[in-house]
C-alpha cells in the first residue's frame, strides 16, 4: 500500500466514527419518541416485519369492506406522532365526492415507538418503512387499488423518500403531505436562536440522503397534494416551500391561512382540501389506468 493510500484509508476511518457520532446526535434532536399506552379506538392493529424487527401499525376500514378496496392509504405521522391517535384523513373528506368508497388507512408506529421494535433513529426508520410498504403492495393492493402516501412533518420526509425508491416509487398513485420540513434548514433555523447552535451545523448537515426532502422530493412523478400551515412556528412556511419548489411532480397547494403547525383545519380549509384531493383522486386514476 502505497503512502497515500495509507494516509486516505486513515482518513476515512476517523471520519466515519465522527459521522456515525452525528448521526446519534441528529436522531436525538429530531426523534421524540414514545412507547406509552395510547387507546387506539376502533382501529385493528397488525405487524409487519421488518429490517428493525416486527413494526407496529393500526388500520382503520372505510366504507364496504366485502369488496376490493379502491384506495390504501399509507399514513407517517411526525416526530412525536403515534399511530394509535391516526384518524381516517384524507378518506374522511374523499367520501363527500366518493359516497361508495371502500378504502384503508394503514399507519405505522416507526422504530421505536409504541410497540414497534428497534431504535428511533432515521436511519432504521428509512428501512423498515420500504420493507413494510413492499408488504403493503404485495398483500393488499390489486391492479385496480389506488395507493397513496400520506405524512405529517417529519412523515413527509419518509413519504418522499418511499415514492422516489424504484422499489416502491412505480406502485405510489399520489401523495398527500403537511408542513412538509427541509430538515437541514430547519434544524439550523432552530439551532441559531441559541449561544452555541452554530455548533448543530455539522450535525444538521449529516442527514442521510433517503431523509433530506431536497435530495428525494425532485425524484418524485406521482401528483400530490401539499398542506402548508401559514403560520407555522417550526417548520417555517417558506422553508416548506422550499419542497414545494424543489418537487417533481404535478401538485396542487392549500394554504392553511391561520394555522400553526399542528393547527385543526376549519371547516373553510377543508372545503379547499376536498377539492384538492377530487384533483388527486383523477389523477391517481389515470396512473393506476396505465
Amino acid at each position: 500500500m502505497s503512502l497515500l493510500s495509507s494516509v486516505t484509508v486513515r482518513v476515512l476511518e476517523s471520519i466515519v466514527p465522527i459521522r456515525r457520532f452525528r448521526r446519534y446526535l441528529l436522531d436525538r434532536l429530531v426523534l421524540r419518541p414514545s412507547r406509552h399506552f395510547l387507546d387506539s379506538g376502533d382501529q385493528r392493529p397488525i405487524t409487519f416485519k421488518t429490517s428493525a424487527g416486527r413494526t407496529q401499525a393500526f388500520e382503520r376500514c372505510i366504507g364496504d369492506q366485502a369488496r376490493t378496496p379502491d384506495v390504501v392509504v399509507v399514513k407517517f405521522p411526525g416526530t412525536a406522532g403515534r399511530a394509535e391517535r391516526a384518524s381516517s384523513f384524507p378518506l374522511s373528506l374523499v367520501r363527500s365526492f366518493q359516497d361508495s368508497l371502500s378504502g384503508k388507512v394503514i399507519t405505522w408506529n416507526p422504530p421505536g415507538y409504541g410497540n414497534s421494535e428497534g431504535k428511533a433513529s432515521l436511519t432504521e426508520m428509512v428501512a423498515a418503512a420500504s420493507d413494510m410498504l413492499e408488504q403493503v403492495i404485495e398483500n393488499e393492493l390489486t391492479d385496480e387499488t389506488v395507493l397513496w402516501l400520506c405524512g405529517n412533518s417529519l412523515g413527509c420526509n419518509t413519504a418522499l423518500h418511499l415514492a422516489s425508491d424504484p422499489r416502491t416509487a412505480r406502485r405510489v398513485d399520489g401523495l398527500v403531505l403537511r408542513n412538509p420540513p427541509p430538515l437541514v434548514p430547519v434544524i439550523k433555523h432552530v439551532a441559531s436562536d441559541y449561544l452555541l447552535g452554530r455548533w448543530i451545523y455539522p450535525v444538521a448537515d449529516s442527514v442521510i440522503p433517503q431523509m433530506n426532502a431536497h435530495w428525494t422530493a425532485p425524484q418524485v412523478r406521482a401528483p400530490a397534494v401539499f398542506l402548508k400551515s401559514e403560520l407555522d412556528s417550526l417548520v417555517l412556511p417558506e422553508l416548506q416551500q422550499m419542497i414545494i419548489d424543489d418537487y417533481g411532480g404535478d401538485f396542487r397547494l392549500v394554504s392553511l391561512d391561520g394555522l400553526d403547525h399542528d393547527g385543526i383545519p376549519t371547516e373553510d380549509h377543508e372545503r379547499q382540501i376536498e377539492v384538492a384531493l377530487a384533483w388527486l383522486w383523477q389523477q391517481s386514476h389515470v396512473l393506476v389506468a396505465k
